[in-house]
């Protein structure tokens, strides 16, 4: 490994023009020696040309850091195949047309529904069935729904629910208006699901 100190000579060290002219020790590790500025300029042709350890390191680490954000995003694709949305669909004429998202959080689900054209506090249950045969006894109650928003958290994993045998059902309200269901989902099985 070469290091170079540049510097202009002492008095007397003037160029036939009157300019001083600039001359560089190149030191190696065994010795020092006074070169003129083509041969400095050779040698900095010639370590130009070996490897750049440093850049090297830089793009390694670049390369390292997008290898990095790429597995994170494979992470996120993943943590999202975790959840599924369904539509939920008016009934009895009812126009309340949403969604409900569901989100496996381990050994449990968070269930998120969103629903147009509510009417003050909507009772909601995940049903065992289909909502064309729904079985009317509630496997697990969620939280009304008031102003067109409900979540719950449900002590079940969602792998648990992907089976194709549960939906999710809206009333038209608590007492005599829970017999009218203002709107339904399925929830689909997954395609892991042997149930």
């Amino acid at each position: 490994m070469l290091y170079q100190l540049s510097y202009s000579r002492a008095a007397g060290d003037i160029g036939s023009s009157g300019a001083r002219i600039p001359s560089h020790d190149v030191c190696s590790q065994r010795r020092c020696q006074r070169t003129s500025e083509s041969e400095v300029r050779k040698r900095r042709l010639f370590l130009r040309r070996e490897p750049n350890w440093e850049g090297s390191a830089m793009k390694l680490s670049i390369a390292a850091l997008a290898l990095a954000a790429i597995a994170s995003i494979g992470t996120a694709v993943s943590a999202k195949s975790d959840s599924i949305t369904i539509k939920l669909v008016a009934q009895h004429g009812s126009m309340q047309t949403g969604s409900a998202t569901l989100t496996a959080m381990g050994t449990k689900t968070q269930v998120a529904i969103t629903l147009a054209r509510t009417k003050g506090s909507e009772p909601a249950h995940i049903h065992p069935g289909s909502c064309a045969n729904l079985n009317p006894v509630p496997k697990y109650p969620l939280s009304d729904v008031v102003d067109g928003k409900s979540t719950t958290v449900v002590d079940v994993p969602l792998a648990s629910l992907e089976t194709g045998h549960f939906a999710i059902n809206v009333h038209a309200g608590p007492g005599p208006l829970i017999k009218k269901y203002v709107s339904c989902g399925g929830i689909p099985a997954s395609s892991g699901s042997s149930m």
